[in-house]
């Protein structure tokens, strides 16, 4: 999956997902697989430049089904209306349950247990230091 985002493939990624996959955010929100199909379909041209890696942190086999608990980081640039293509790194913590369908492991749950997102730190350095060097600032940022 890592690999079909870096991709971009659209398609391949939502491939991993069953048609009764359910995503339970960090928040506690639902999505059924249609609205989650939908927000990721508006969502992905936002997105560039993606460079997720996942580490599989446990699995558990129970009843048929795979439960995968997993850590993961992301730094990508997301169009941001009003600065363009901004740098950012996300990190997340959760779990995924896989079940086979047929010949395949497709994901059926996914819970996000932590959720963390930000601009990269050295983009937004570089940012201020271009601001505090224009004709606008002085040297104490007045």
């Amino acid at each position: 999956m890592d690999q079909a985002n870096a991709d971009r493939d659209l398609n391949r990624v939502l491939g991993f997902f069953d048609s009764s996959y359910v995503d339970t955010d960090w928040r506690g929100n639902r999505l059924g697989f249609a609205e989650f199909r939908e927000q990721v379909e508006q969502n992905f041209p936002h997105y560039r430049r993606m460079s997720p890696s996942t580490t599989v942190e446990d699995v558990q086999l129970q009843a048929g089904r795979m439960v995968v608990s997993y850590k993961t980081e992301s730094h990508f640039q997301f169009n941001v209306q009003r600065n363009g293509w901004t740098p950012m790194i996300s990190k997340a913590t959760g779990e995924t349950t896989w079940e086979k369908k047929g010949d395949q492991w497709k994901i059926i749950r996914r819970t996000t247990l932590r959720y963390d997102v930000q601009v990269d730190p050295q983009w937004a350095q570089a940012q201020m230091e271009i601001i505090m060097n224009t004709r606008y600032y002085d040297k104490d940022g007045r």
